[in-house]
């Protein structure tokens, strides 16, 4: 999946990283990585894709055998449980080395010069960016800034946004750029993730060892929970829950009273603060928590019950992307596994090249496939758009295209898209109202601007 991204300093620039970056850059969203990262795509509210720790020790509370079956390979397209190391591994990839690139992707050069001119009146701000131009069709300059932590990027919420400070803390800002609430931050505090804890939104806040989690309405924080992940885990995020992969094959979920462990088989996985949905290779779904298992099934396509799935995405905890070969090529549908209905289907792609995992915008209601997108709400539908989105600010999609050059298309019709302008445009990680969000730097500050779209 695409990689989120933040800028470049205006002087002394480092070459764009491949394993690490010690100085580390704000930006444009990047290439995909290597399918070997096994990579998983933040949701746009749930800020750059989060490192991958492994944990060290301490024993979780079991809801049964901790044993399960090793990770089959299946069908194509899942996340197994034994290759759901996400986003960046520590001591592969270093957690800043990790935003860098990521804030490259989003704000690296563009690679060729835009074809395209918008049609439509850029909107105006005052405050100029210091290294980067702004992408078409936004503002030229930014109507408000903020200062953030040094190579970390913000986490778009649906009423502002939330920044790791320099001091610390975590800011909650609403659209005017105002604080609206504020709580510590662990010093070691790399990335932030949109979720949820007892039913209600939740920030959770990444470090090296720990997370912790914070109760969020509105714009405003309340006192954060810390966790410790289990030994030896890997943490992965589909769902807004981590999901810890543990080296018996077993995992762990969270959920209001801490970690716990469950008996999880092959299959692909999402996880919610209430339980953790594996979908095997026949698209039998199960979900299990704490207490034990929730219920199962299987989904069917227009085929029938028994035709073998070409392809599965978990989409969320309660979603799944599951295709079928038939004679149109390939029928892709999404499904609900809250009942096992069919939401929506597209027929005639080629399932075999829709990428692994989904690029999720939960708070939009919109989940990628490559350029197979599909949006929820009162009337679900599936959109071969025009471009792969990596990110998007409310009104627009943005990806690149096969030679690299950044592109947008309007959310509401994303079959036709045009050019970026500019050389080296600083893409946005998420938006807010009237407003996209994008970072940039300066030899030493990194800070967040607000463009107006």
């Amino acid at each position: 999946a695409p990689q989120r991204w933040s800028p470049e300093p205006a002087a002394e620039s480092p070459a764009q990283p491949q394993q690490a970056a010690p100085e580390a850059e704000p930006f444009a969203p990047t290439s995909a990585p290597a399918a070997s990262q096994d990579w998983n795509q933040p949701m746009d509210g749930m800020g750059q894709p989060t490192p991958s720790y492994r944990y060290t020790s301490r024993d979780v509370p079991s809801s049964g055998d901790d044993s399960a079956a090793s990770g089959a390979s299946g069908s194509a397209g899942g996340h197994r449980v034994s290759r759901r190391a996400v986003l960046l591994t520590v001591g592969v990839v270093g957690t800043a080395g990790a935003v860098a690139v990521l804030a490259k992707t989003m704000m690296g050069p563009s690679t060729s010069s835009a074809s395209a001119e918008s049609g439509t009146q850029r909107p105006t701000g005052t405050i100029a960016l210091p290294s980067h131009s702004a992408p078409s069709p936004l503002s030229s300059q930014a109507v408000w800034e903020a200062e953030i932590k040094s190579q970390t990027s913000p986490l778009a919420l649906p009423d502002g946004v939330a920044i790791l400070t320099p001091g610390s803390t975590i800011d909650v800002l609403d659209t005017t750029g105002a604080r609206a609430s504020s709580q510590s931050a662990p010093a070691d505090a790399q990335a932030l993730v949109l979720g949820a804890m007892g039913g209600t939104a939740a920030i959770w806040a990444v470090t090296p060892t720990a997370m912790s989690w914070y109760p969020l309405t509105g714009c405003t924080l309340g006192e954060p929970t810390s966790i410790t992940p289990p030994q030896g885990a890997t943490v992965s995020w589909v769902g807004g829950s981590p999901l810890f992969t543990l080296p018996n094959s077993s995992a762990a979920g969270v959920d209001s009273q801490g970690v716990y462990t469950v008996t999880v088989p092959s299959g692909h996985t999402a996880t919610t603060d209430s339980h953790v949905l594996v979908v095997d290779g026949n698209a039998h779904y199960s979900r299990i928590a704490r207490s034990g298992a929730l219920g199962e099934g299987t989904l069917v396509g227009d085929g029938g019950a028994g035709a073998a799935p070409a392809y599965i995405c978990t989409v969320t905890a309660s979603l799944v992307a599951v295709g079928w070969n038939d004679t149109t090529g390939g029928t892709l549908g999404l499904f609900s596994v809250d009942d096992g209905s069919s939401l929506a289907s597209m027929p005639g792609l080629d399932l075999a090249a829709l990428p692994a995992s989904v690029v999720a915008f939960p708070e939009r209601g919109a989940y990628a496939v490559g350029q197979v997108v599909m949006t929820t709400g009162d009337q679900p539908a599936i959109t071969q758009a025009a471009l792969a989105p990596a990110t998007c600010d409310g009104v627009y999609y943005y990806g690149q295209s096969e030679s690299e050059q950044w592109l947008y298309a309007q959310m509401s019709d994303p079959t036709t898209t045009q050019a970026i302008d500019g050389a080296s445009p600083a893409i946005p990680w998420g938006g807010a109202g009237d407003y996209s969000f994008v970072v940039d730097t300066d030899a030493e500050t990194w800070k967040v601007y607000a463009l107006a779209h």
